[in-house]
């Protein structure tokens, strides 16, 4: 598939935020986007999952925003949606 062009948007935890990762540039998507041409856009949050765990606070509103709810946010003509959560 040609992905130069293309708008691709990355959900996931703290791998897909770029946990471990000097930079942002060294993110797994930031690379495939830099080697391939497209457009790319991380939606990760490291601790969150699938399915609510926990209960959102005040201090912490973004403490159990699960995939789908992020999901919502990600813009409607992307092409490829990558999921990559759990290890």
């Amino acid at each position: 598939m040609e992905l130069k062009g293309k708008k691709m948007v990355f959900l996931g935890d703290s791998i897909t935020q770029g946990c471990g990762t000097s930079s942002i540039e060294h993110v797994y998507w930031s690379v495939i986007g830099k080697r391939t041409g497209a457009e790319v856009l991380g939606f990760g949050v490291g601790g969150t999952r699938i399915a609510p765990q926990r209960t959102p606070t005040v201090e912490r509103p973004w403490e159990d925003e699960t995939f789908g709810e992020r999901a919502d946010k990600m813009p409607a003509d992307a092409d490829v949606v990558v999921v990559f959560g759990g290890t």
